[in-house]
């Protein structure tokens, strides 16, 4: 570029040195384009492959984005609507009248605040209160550690990078500003704004449908700093009941399905009949009173200070759309939790826990002991359990007047009812309504992703996991096809086993055989081998003792999770399961018999104990490690003296003979 700049300097001359310099380093310019072009994919593969034998999985990981990267496609047109501009205008007025829908009366949201400033004056001021107004050096220091890395702030071009690997100083002052801002209820203005970017819900359907869209938030970093600093001081108040399993550390999904199953299958043993309705709550997070949810706070007791300060974030809070990089001009929100906050899901727990302590007081639904069963929660989704209709209708009475109170909309026609009755009491049954709608009667649903109901849906579990897992594979295999079978199988190990609810799987029927058969045919595929491969030499080239090892440890360190549980509801399923008839018993009945284990000692057993039960001969492990070799030397990985036809012809004897 140099020599081209100064060409142009000197008048575009067509002879002479300079020329001659110019027409020589321009075409050296275009061979060494052509050169990477050419060699592109060889470029990708060799910095892969350097950064994984490097072990800097952050450089890895970035080359991959590179390559699966998708070109932006977003429609032009949505809703008969053209322009990035007034796109982002048709989704600000469409979210503006989402978060005004159940606005606040402004009396009743200052009476909340007199309530505030009051217990201020009497409590915080005169050292009354029992949680610390001071935000310490550490205190901010340990919020930022706490930060996800590359996340993008909503408002400034900026990252909490920025914050993450910021200097000792940047604490200092961010602790005098968290000070102040507490002390005196007040936020700087770019702290308050969060930024909606629409993503498609699904891509198989109309982009060009606004409905298709959900917004994700961007909000202020330094805030998501202010939010972790109010959870650590004030997590025992900011906790919800047993009954809820979302946003809590050490809960799951899975826990919840587990113990909405234990609980079936303990009224079902028992011989009673059980009703289970899975509520749907439409766009619940976002229609959050509140004036509601300050009273509930008040009500639990956090200090008011701290109150107060969230009260002026929320009512003060701004919004607005980036769609394509176009910007569209703020709008005020007055209902749904803040959106980016790290703290709001946690409040909507909380919101929502008023429902939960409303159904346990009924002293309706099912119960195991004294403990109360009859409504389970993970974040919006709801489940109600009940022996008998009677009481069935007493729980959705008290969901409807809750979502009058509350103002959260059940949508009866999404919500479901499923019937264990073998028995056949309910032949005959009157409907049961919610909102005035009857409600709908399956025999199977999807709860948390899991699928239960009054018959076996184990197959069809393992099924949808068989297609996710060769779905899986395929995808490697398209993107990283190119690529060298170790980087291949790495991607395989960190992106296709996922297993999403396997410990709910029962693992002693033949349906997991069929998963087990999938997984080799994905692995043979993933190292470019025949499929006729011996199994006892996958084994080898997966890195573990195989399938069936990952999913009992797995399922080792749910049990393990849900007997060491601080969660009663979930403690009791735990001792349940030692004798029910549910997936996660009879899981457990394997692994004992695995282990060699009387049941007692299996949450003190480790991978390693189970690891030693899969033996292998050293000549399996030899030849293993041989067909490893011998495919990274057909991938150019490895130098050899064997030409291409002579390690693919040793390759295929090792592998089927």
């Amino acid at each position: 570029m140099f020599w081209h700049h100064l060409w142009i300097d000197n008048g575009r001359p067509r002879h002479g040195l300079i020329a001659d310099i110019r027409r020589r380093t321009r075409a050296g310019y275009k061979r060494a384009v052509k050169l990477v072009k050419r060699n592109q994919s060889d470029i990708k593969i060799d910095k892969m492959a350097q950064s994984l034998q490097s072990d800097d999985k952050r450089d890895f990981w970035d080359e991959v984005k590179r390559i699966t990267a998708s070109r932006n496609n977003m429609p032009c047109v949505v809703d008969d609507t053209h322009g990035d501009v007034n796109i982002s205008k048709l989704f600000a007025d469409k979210y503006q009248d989402l978060y005004n829908s159940v606005s606040y009366n402004v009396n009743d949201m200052d009476n909340v605040c007199a309530i505030l400033e009051d217990n201020i004056s009497n409590i915080c001021d005169k050292g009354l209160c029992t949680s610390s107004h001071n935000i310490t050096v550490d205190d901010v220091r340990d919020a930022i550690l706490r930060l996800k890395p590359f996340k993008a702030d909503g408002v400034e071009d900026a990252s909490s990078d920025i914050l993450i690997h910021g200097c000792n100083i940047l604490s200092i002052h961010l602790s005098f500003l968290f000070n102040a801002m507490v002390k005196h209820g007040i936020s700087p203005r770019n702290m308050l704004m969060s930024t909606l970017v629409p993503i498609p819900k699904n891509k198989k359907k109309s982009l060009n449908d606004s409905s298709n869209y959900r917004a994700i938030a961007l909000g202020s970093v330094t805030c998501k700093v202010i939010d972790n600093i109010i959870l650590d001081k004030h997590k025992y108040v900011l906790t919800s009941d047993n009954l809820q399993y979302g946003f809590k550390a050490k809960h799951s999904t899975t826990q919840c399905t587990f113990v909405l199953e234990e609980v079936i299958d303990y009224y079902v043993r028992n011989g009673s009949s059980v009703f289970m309705v899975l509520l749907d709550a439409s766009k619940a997070f976002d229609r959050v009173q509140y004036v509601k949810l300050f009273k509930l706070l008040i009500k639990r007791g956090l200090c008011s200070l701290t109150a107060r300060f969230l009260a002026y974030l929320y009512t003060n809070q701004s919004l607005r759309v980036n769609w394509n990089g176009c910007h569209s001009n703020p709008f005020v929100t007055s209902n749904g939790v803040k959106q980016g906050g790290i703290l709001s899901p946690i409040l909507f727990c909380i919101y929502i826990d008023e429902l939960l302590t409303r159904l346990k007081a009924s002293n309706v639904g099912c119960h195991i002991g004294n403990t109360f069963y009859g409504g389970l929660g993970y974040a919006d989704d709801l489940c109600l359990l009940s022996p008998n209709r009677r009481s069935m209708c007493i729980l959705l009475d008290i969901c409807e007047s809750f979502s009058e109170e509350y103002d959260v909309k059940f949508n009866s026609q999404k919500s479901h009812l499923i019937l264990y009755d073998k028995q056949g009491k309910y032949q005959n049954m009157e409907p049961l309504y919610l909102n005035g709608i009857i409600l709908n009667v399956q025999l199977t649903a999807k709860h948390l992703g899991h699928n239960i109901g009054s018959i076996e849906c184990d197959s069809v579990s393992i099924n949808q996991g068989i297609q996710e897992l060769t779905w899986r594979t395929n995808y490697v295999m398209a993107k990283f096809g190119c690529c060298p079978a170790n980087i291949r199988s790495f991607m395989f190990r960190t992106y296709c086993t996922n297993y999403y609810g396997c410990p709910l799987w029962r693992l002693d029927t033949n349906n997991i055989t069929r998963f087990y058969a999938s997984w080799r045919n994905s692995l043979r595929k993933i190292w470019g081998i025949s499929r006729r491969t011996h199994c006892s030499l996958l084994k080898h080239l997966y890195g573990s003792p195989g399938i069936e090892f990952d999913l009992l440890s797995r399922f080792l360190s749910f049990y393990r999770s849900i007997c060491l549980s601080n969660n009663q509801c979930t403690y009791m399923c735990a001792l349940l399961c030692r004798s029910s008839n549910t997936a996660v018993a009879k899981n457990r009945r394997l692994l004992m018999s695995k282990l060699n284990s009387d049941g007692h000692d299996l949450i003190s057993c480790t991978k390693i104990s189970l690891a030693s039960q899969y033996t292998c001969d050293i000549r399996c492990s030899t030849m293993g490690e041989t067909v490893k070799e011998l495919c990274l030397i057909r991938d150019g990985v490895l130098s050899s003296n064997l030409d291409t036809d002579e390690v693919s012809f040793i390759l295929t004897d090792i592998c089927i003979n």
